[in-house]
């Protein structure tokens, strides 16, 4: 590849010379691409391929089977350039001017002669003669054509052959009236390249023409003998019509170098690779040029094709270009790059397509490196087969792909399998690391088969995107996900970080699929997401097990670590037996738990099953199952609905848990969220934290909705409840008694300490009377509270504490004031199934009742003017029930006391603390 400053320096005299006249274009063009170009080209060998892909070309990756074929070489091996490939300066002279005045394509009368005089006498000038004439000068020329139609239809010399090492321009009238054509029937190419003989290199600048009408094996347009100090500049040019029965049907290029310019390259056909242009090991510079309808008929690159080189487009559009057909697999619509470089900057790519179970329908990057920057892709297809991948782009192989500012917009697949699809982007690293960047504004709109989708095995793939819009993208397949997909397989390893995205309105109809983003780790292997500022709203799984927003699951013997900071997940769905509606992780791998970390999030108005549609789901906004560690921290989950139905209730209307290796809540707000359907668990969080047990610290679960465990229902194992306060839960409502306003705990054992409970309910239904307003204890279950404050709640039985087939401690607490009814006048604290299942008082509380307790304790005050003020915010994170200074509680207690009080405020290192969650005195110093 030129170095940069040479292909800067030499893109801007190009420019000039492009404006300035024939004459000025001719000289600049010479100096352009001789002493440069030819300088350039003695380190042409080395920097062609980049320093990533100088690598690959000294040991080429095995290709994928499924991506080119049986095959497991790359396509061709680098080709000796020459033992040098500079030439020594020599002094070229004034330009020489030729004017074309004869349409016939008559040779040079005598064959050596420097001066355009053809064979059928007085004096006409024609094309071919001129062309001849100007390589037996060795000088600049110049040949001006009129608007006129010059057909070549000397079968005999074929192509018009360019050898002139001064450099050879051709200028018509435009495009649309100066045409150079090939009869029809004839097969020959339009223009031949080659190096002269003692010569060195050679050049030919084309402005104002038409090429069309050739056909032979390469480059039937123009075709660039193997040298890389051949070049061609074309300005305002039309190359179209052409064939190529192999390779490049406009143009052909081995280690040469192109410059096009407001130029068009359309309706061209090969019938291999490189449907307009196949380049090999050179340098291509594109700049506002039309590449369109152009087919490579039975492989790859329907406009482009490019093996270890470099191509630059500023830009132009690739538009309608196909590679394959209907019964020939194609990859690459537009754009076929192996182990090469590519820029595109400003260029419009739309409605291209590879054919019959293609891949890449507008671009195939095979080993190589993408840069884009201001790029819009829409409409293009990769279609004809169930394992049809990569819409827009297929990246394959050890490639670093950066994308900023790029556009995206109904590229789609025929896919059906759910290890292909890819709508926008179908990334598969294989063996060796490769990274993908996405920014700078970029959006990915109405995208099927999943917008991107990442997949690596036996290697790493590394993604970024941030400040990236996706949007209304779309997917049926199973365990996939409408915006973006992750599938790590067979020690392979994929890193997803999404910073700042919009992932908004997308839906995926497969099941165990995630409405925005999906991972899923196969064995041995590893799926790796990081959300951080992200906004994933209204997404929607439709299929049976999805989640709405995110979802990660880990197959035995794999990870799927799932991290999401400081972002907002709202109104999120997945109606259809749904498992999470904003997010869901699972894991089958019991011997390394990947963890699911959520940190100052919002998650809101998410829903998980639907009661219309018959299929009850779980987790309205947050599901973790099996083998996953769960931390929740600082973070908002409200108004969010896990719908059950009349047979079977849902569970968790804000978070289902049913994880083996531990849950902590840590500074979280939990409110607004309804489990729905008969016998409904857990309106707020259902969780059974198996082998890690469970931690609600610091925390607010408030006024959710559940027949069972309203605020909080907790199945098997181990529950501690420091500085939080549960209250304004509802238990009961679907035709059952409710039970467990507060918590509801099964076969479990929970320690509160520094917590409050207050204004819970559990409320009648009809006969059916509520149970347990503030704590359900059942089935074995043991409670522990200590420096507690149980007031304000409300249920039939057990207003308070409701124990059966269970057991518990008291200790340093306050249990009164719990009625039948919210804000009653009727005692009702504490109810048991039988008398030894009554709490047991170690002493220092505060009650209104005797009975809550099998037999009062050292320092128990039983009372009805317990001195507690309403639930209010008293400082620190949640709120608290304060004590009145007459209040029995105060310096009642008689254990050891905890270092602060619920809200941080520090507790008496000496002496008797405050009963229950408040410490109202401060301490003397």
């Amino acid at each position: 590849m030129l170095g940069s400053t040479t292909h800067a320096s030499g893109r801007t005299r190009l420019a000039r010379a492009l404006g300035a006249g024939s004459a000025a274009l001719l000289a600049l063009s010479l100096c352009v691409l001789s002493t440069p170009l030819t300088a350039a080209a003695a380190a042409a060998r080395p920097t062609a391929l980049g320093q990533a892909n100088a690598r690959v070309a000294l040991h080429p990756a095995p290709m994928h089977p499924a991506a080119r074929g049986t095959s497991a070489q790359p396509r061709s091996v680098v080709r000796p350039i020459g033992r040098t490939m500079r030439p020594e300066p020599r002094s070229v002279g004034p330009a020489a001017t030729f004017v074309v005045n004869s349409v016939n394509d008559s040779p040079l009368a005598t064959p050596t002669s420097k001066r355009c005089v053809d064979a059928e006498g007085s004096h006409p000038c024609s094309l071919r003669a001129a062309v001849q004439a100007a390589n037996n000068l060795d000088k600049p020329v110049l040949i001006k054509l009129a608007a006129r139609t010059y057909k070549l239809s000397d079968s005999v010399l074929g192509a018009l052959t360019v050898t002139n090492a001064g450099g050879t321009s051709i200028e018509g009238a435009g495009a649309g009236s100066t045409k150079i054509e090939v009869p029809v029937g004839d097969n020959y190419g339009v223009f031949y390249l080659e190096t002269g003989t003692g010569t060195s290199g050679a050049s030919l600048v084309l402005t104002g023409v038409s090429v069309s009408g050739g056909t032979t094996s390469d480059g039937a347009g123009i075709d660039v003998g193997d040298d890389p100090n051949l070049a061609v500049v074309l300005d305002k040019v039309t190359i179209s019509g052409n064939h190529a029965t192999t390779d490049g049907g406009a143009f052909y290029c081995e280690y040469c170098n192109l410059w096009a310019t407001d130029s068009s390259l359309s309706g061209n056909t090969s019938g291999d690779d490189g449907g307009a242009i196949y380049t090999y090991l050179a340098n291509l510079y594109l700049t506002d040029d039309r590449i369109n309808s152009n087919t490579a008929l039975d492989d790859a690159g329907g406009a482009i094709f490019q093996e270890y080189g470099n191509t630059r487009a500023v830009g132009g559009s690739f538009s309608y270009d196909t590679a394959g057909t209907a019964t020939e697999s194609g990859d690459g619509g537009a754009f076929y790059d192996e182990y090469g470089a590519t820029y595109l900057s400003g260029v419009t790519v739309s409605h291209d397509a590879a054919l019959n179970d293609g891949t890449g329908g507008a671009g195939y990057e095979y080993f190589a490196a993408l840069t884009a920057a201001g790029v819009t892709y829409s409409d293009d297809r990769a279609v004809g087969g169930i394992d049809a991948s990569g819409g827009a782009l297929y990246i394959y192989g050890s490639g670093h792909d950066t994308l900023s500012d790029v556009t995206m917009s109904h590229d789609t697949t025929s896919a059906t399998t759910d290890t292909d699809g890819g709508g926008a982007i179908f990334d598969y690293g294989y063996e060796l690391g490769n990274s993908l960047t996405i920014s700078q504004n970029s959006s990915f709109t109405d995208n099927g088969s999943s917008a991107i989708c990442l997949e690596m095995s036996y290697g790493g793939l590394s993604a970024a995107i941030s400040d990236t819009t996706f949007k209304a993208n779309t997917s049926s397949l199973a365990d996939s996900g409408a915006a973006v997909r992750l599938y790590a397989s067979e020690y392979g390893g994929i890193n997803l970080t999404m910073l700042s995205d919009k992932i908004l309105d997308n839906v995926d109809a497969g099941t165990f699929s995630a409405g925005g983003v999906e991972a899923y780790a196969d064995t041995y292997a590893t799926a790796t997401m990081r959300f951080d500022g992200d906004t994933v709203n209204a997404n929607t799984s439709r299929g049976s097990g999805g989640a709405g927003g995110i979802q990660s699951y880990a197959y035995e013997y794999s990870a799927d670590p799932l991290e999401i900071d400081s972002s907002v997940l709202e109104g999120n769905h997945a109606p259809d037996a749904g498992v999470g509606g904003a997010v869901s992780d699972s894991s089958d791998d019991e011997y390394d738990n990947p963890t699911l970390t959520l940190t100052s999030d919002v998650l809101s108005h998410n829903s998980a099953g639907s009661t219309g549609l018959g299929m009850g789901g779980d987790g309205g906004a947050v599901a973790a199952v099996d083998y996953v560690a769960v931390s929740i921290t600082s973070c908002t989950i409200a108004d969010n609905t896990a719908s059950g139905t009349a047979a079977q209730g849902a569970l968790g209307g804000g978070v289902y848990d049913a994880s083996y290796a531990g849950t902590a809540f840590n500074s979280d707000v939990v409110t607004g969220n309804r489990s729905t359907g008969r016998t409904s668990e857990g309106g707020g969080i259902w969780t059974s934290p198996d082998y890690g047990g469970g931690l609600l610290d610091r925390s607010t679960i408030s006024a959710n909705d559940a027949d069972q465990g309203a605020g909080l229902y907790i199945y098997y194992y181990t529950l501690d409840v420091e500085s939080s306060t549960i209250s304004k839960n509802l238990a009961g409502g679907s035709g059952v008694g409710g039970e467990g306003g507060g918590i509801y705990d099964y076969e479990a054992t929970i320690a509160a300490t520094n917590s409050t409970f207050a204004d819970n309910l559990a409320q009648n239904s009809g006969a059916l009377h509520g149970a347990g307003g503030a704590i359900y204890d059942y089935e074995g279950s043991s409670l522990a509270l200590y420096y507690a404050t149980v007031s304000g709640n409300a249920a039939q039985q057990g207003a308070a504490i409701f124990t059966e087939d269970g057991s518990g401690t008291l200790r340093d607490s306050i249990v009164a004031s719990n009625h039948t009814t919210l804000k009653g006048k009727t005692e009702a604290d504490c109810h048991a199934a039988g008398r030894y299942e009554l709490l047991v008082s170690t002493g220092g509380n505060v009650l209104s009742r005797a009975s809550c307790v099998l037999a009062l304790s050292f320092g128990d005050d039983v009372t009805a003017k317990p001195g507690l003020l309403v639930l209010a915010s008293n400082g620190g994170p949640t709120e608290t029930m304060a004590l009145a200074p007459t209040s029995p509680a105060v310096n009642a207690a008689h254990g050891d006391c905890p270092s602060t009080d619920q809200r941080g405020i520090a507790r008496p290192k000496t002496g008797r603390c405050d009963s229950g969650a408040y410490q109202r005195a401060a301490p003397k110093k």
